[in-house]
Parts: C-alpha cells; structure tokens; sequence
C-alpha cells in the first residue's frame, strides 16, 4: 500500500513541475492581458497602451519606450508646471 502512494506521488511531480513551469512562463502574460483588457478605463490602462504603442510603433525596446514616453510627458506638462511655479511664488508674496 505504501510503495503505490509513493509511486502516485511520483506521478504527481512530474506533473506539478509541468504546472510549475507553465505558471512560471505564463504569468507576465496574465498579468499584461488583465492591465489591457481590464474593460473599462483606468491610468494604468492608458499608460500600457501608451508605452506599447510606443514600443510596437517605434520598435524600441520597454526601456526605451519607457524613457522616450517619460521625456514626451514631461515635455507636454512643462507649461503647467511653469504656471503652477509662478502662482506658487504669487502665493508666497501674498502671504
């Protein structure tokens, strides 16, 4: 009776391994197809789809796509942040 639970068990890890293996390899892909299909809108949706399209369109690799994006962002939100440091020094004299 022992001898053929141990030899179940050793069925059983070859198995388990495989499951291991195809968790292991498969579970950035879960977790990409859930942040680009999550159904509705949401900031980490729209950076994904921003940084992929940067990354398909321009073939640069994530960490470029990453770098360029960043640098374009900040480029488009430098007018508000110029304006946001004036009022801020406006509000300082105020005071």
């Amino acid at each position: 009776a022992v001898g053929s639970k141990l030899g179940d068990l050793a069925d059983l890890s070859g198995v388990v391994g495989d499951v291991g293996a195809i968790v292991g390899s498969s579970i950035r892909d879960v977790e990409l197809a859930l942040i680009a299909n999550s159904g509705y809108w949401s900031p980490v949706e729209l950076c994904y789809k921003y940084m992929y399209f940067l990354h398909s369109t321009v073939e640069l690799p994530w960490v470029g796509a990453v770098a360029l994006g960043t640098l374009f962002i900040r480029a488009m939100l430098s007018p508000l942040n110029v304006e946001q440091m004036r009022m801020a020094e406006r509000m300082s004299v105020a005071k």
